[in-house]
């Protein structure tokens, strides 16, 4: 049996802080801890994805075309409009949204064109919007 990585400790570590802190809250915010941490790049190997499964929920998803406009402007190195469509993904109304995937879509955009700290900005400020 190996050892957990920091990186895993750290979000087993996060995510029972957030079940003690309220059991009812955590499973979403557990969700997108996870969600956003995976699309940093952290490892997850040591984390019970298991616990976090929950039924199908309806939710918000952007415009398709906006998303695959999104991964053509990444793929092509179109900063600018990378970074666009990465803003609009994100958005929902005037907030960002609370969906994992799409802020992991976003977060991965920023990475695909070399703004790695702007993807983790990113991540910190949904972290924070979602009570983590």
């Amino acid at each position: 049996m190996r050892a957990a990585s920091s990186g895993e400790a750290g979000a087993i570590a996060w995510i029972a802080a957030l079940t003690a802190r309220d059991s009812d809250a955590a499973p979403p915010q557990a969700d997108l801890l996870v969600t956003l941490a995976s699309a940093l790049g952290m490892p997850l190997n040591g984390v019970d994805l298991g616990a976090l499964l929950r039924p199908a929920r309806s939710g918000s998803l952007p415009n398709g075309a906006l998303w695959l406009d999104q991964q053509r402007a990444m793929k092509a190195g179109r900063l600018g409009e990378a970074v666009l469509t990465t803003v609009l993904l994100a958005s929902a109304g005037d907030h960002l949204s609370r969906e994992p995937l799409v802020l992991a879509q976003a977060i991965s955009g920023l990475q695909a064109v070399g703004l790695d700290p702007d993807a983790r900005a990113l991540a910190v400020e949904a972290a924070l919007d979602a009570g983590i």
